[in-house]
């Protein structure tokens, strides 16, 4: 072996012993790593993630601290065989930005610090959550005879352009004789967006080619994340437009030219008066609104915080009431993966795609939970992804004998029909058979309602009402900070591994190169150079 080679070697061997101290002073020095969501949401718990690297040896007696806007949140101390991943909970509180800061300190009054990092966030509104209550717009109103509810022959209209027109007609039973005391109209509108932003729509609604106003509109959107579109609920006074049996039809149409939304339905409530009829009074109440649930693991929400709650006030006590139903107006909720809760009553999967995937509704007899005064009501999302947007509860009182007729549904049974009176609509036999759609999916429809479809001006194009609404509005705030030296003790291991690697590597090319010129330099031809060179 020649002298270069033995002296390459001698080098390398050098350089591997000089460096491996330094690796094993990186592997055995303290440090931290903060994980903190990427989104940060107000007014629910945020889990908080911190790493502590070193030996037990090292940590151990050392203390940990978590910080949030310099409030001490939580602070503990090691030891020998604890665990090196430690959780912290943090609940937001506000839409500011917040500093969330780890600390790794000597002492327990986290004075003499050895490793600290620190991570801003802007907390924001998660609209998987329950963010919003159903209002009410009636309250304990009376008429001596009867409701309807119908969604007529709705059904989910796909994307609506510029140049289209989404119509439902309704057919609802109203008795020879009978004078409507309130009619209302609800049109329910999801995936409303320009481009990639969400908006609200620009949404002209007519009945009888009457123009309407909306008097209520809600809506409400996820707030963070890809798909951010709204969705809504407006509302419509039609008491003096609706008289009779009908028909009536209702035509939606959008003014806008690169504004498009889609229409989970439009719903008819009609509550009348009755001279002919035996029934008891009926006192009923409305309550209206918007609020987009889903309890999954991608939407950070528990089944808890994605309810929406909403009260009854001034309800007659039990003794006076002979039943109490409930109307439950629920757009996309098809899973049955769900739950409403009426005071201490609790009635699972009730929305479960009727009458047709895109919006559901359930008629509860709610007689054996009501109470006098305030009464309670969640709507809970188990799984499922739906927008509670309608509560009417209307209770048949006692006769001052203590009879009188009861009410539709009978006590202890639920109906779920296109007409609360019982009166299938025309196209409910084609309705069941549409399917739910969602983002990036091709849309699925029944065989032949394209041309149904086509015929009514509509147009199905666009792949689904989505689970997402709103605008981005979450921040994240600086790169992490991990200490002195800005590496964490694994990323200093690695980067002295990498540099002995590239050090080795340049020293033996060195010398080889070196041998290879001086043999050169010793031989007479040329020829032979070059071809050791090239070599």
């Amino acid at each position: 072996m020649s002298s270069n080679i033995k002296l390459t070697c001698l080098i390398t061997v050098l350089g591997i012993f000089l460096l491996l101290p330094l690796a094993a002073a990186a592997e055995e020095s303290l440090g931290l790593k903060m994980e903190v969501p990427e989104y940060v949401f107000t007014n629910s718990a945020n889990n908080i993630t911190v790493k502590v690297y070193g030996s037990e040896e090292r940590y151990a007696g050392k203390y940990l601290a978590l910080y949030a806007d310099q409030e001490l949140l939580s602070a503990k101390q090691l030891a020998e065989g604890n665990q090196s991943v430690y959780q912290f909970s943090w609940r937001a509180e506000g839409l500011t930005k917040h500093e969330i800061r780890a600390v790794l300190a000597d002492d327990q009054d986290i004075t003499r610090i050895l490793q600290e990092e620190v991570e801003e966030r802007t907390a924001i509104i998660n609209g998987n959550a329950g963010s919003s209550s159903l209002l009410p717009f009636t309250s304990g109103e009376a008429a001596r005879g009867d409701f309807i509810f119908t969604l007529g022959d709705s059904r989910y209209s796909g994307q609506i352009k510029q140049s289209d027109v989404y119509s439902v007609r309704f057919l609802p039973e109203l008795p020879a004789g009978a004078v409507v005391k309130q009619a209302r109209l609800f049109t329910f509108w999801t995936w409303s967006h320009w481009g990639q932003m969400g908006v609200d729509p620009q949404m002209v609604l007519s009945l009888d080619n009457q123009p309407l106003i909306p008097d209520r509109q809600y809506s409400d959107r996820k707030g963070w994340g890809k798909f951010d579109y709204p969705s809504g609920t407006w509302t419509y006074d039609v008491t003096k437009l609706v008289a009779g049996k009908g028909p009536y039809v209702a035509e939606v149409k959008n003014r806008h030219p690169e504004n498009f939304f889609c229409v989970n339905g439009i719903g008819l409530l009609i509550i009348y008066e009755d001279s002919m009829s035996e029934k008891a009074p009926l006192k009923y109440w409305i309550n209206e609104g918007c609020d987009i649930l889903m309890a999954r693991p991608d939407s950070f929400a528990t089944a808890e915080e994605a309810t929406t709650w909403t009260y009854f006030d001034q309800v007659p006590d039990p003794e006076e009431v002979e039943t109490a139903t409930l109307i439950n107006l629920v757009p996309s909720g098809d899973k049955g993966q769900n739950m409403l809760i009426f005071n201490k009553g609790i009635y699972q999967g009730l929305w479960t795609g009727n009458p047709y995937p895109d919006f559901s509704y359930n008629i509860q007899d709610v007689t054996r939970a009501i109470k006098g005064g305030k009464n309670e009501v969640g709507f809970r999302d188990l799984g499922d992804y739906m927008v509670p947007s309608g509560a009417v509860l209307l209770t048949r009182l006692k006769t001052a004998q203590g009879t009188g007729g009861k009410s539709d549904p009978p006590s202890g049974q639920t109906e779920n029909v296109d007409n609360v009176t019982g009166i299938q609509s025309a196209a409910k036999d084609q309705l069941d058979q549409n399917k739910k759609k969602t983002p990036g999916e091709p849309e699925k429809k029944a065989p032949g309602s394209e041309e149904k479809l086509k015929q009514l001006g509509i147009k199905i194009d666009f792949p689904g009402d989505g689970l997402v609404r709103g605008k981005v509005l979450v921040r994240t705030g600086a790169e992490n900070l991990t200490g002195p030296k800005g590496l964490t003790p694994t990323d200093n291991r690695g980067a002295i591994l990498m540099l002995t690697t590239m050090l080795m590597a340049l020293t033996a090319g060195f010398w080889t190169e070196r041998a290879k010129l001086i043999n050169c330099r010793k031989l007479d031809r040329r020829t032979i150079c070059f071809r050791m060179v090239r070599r």
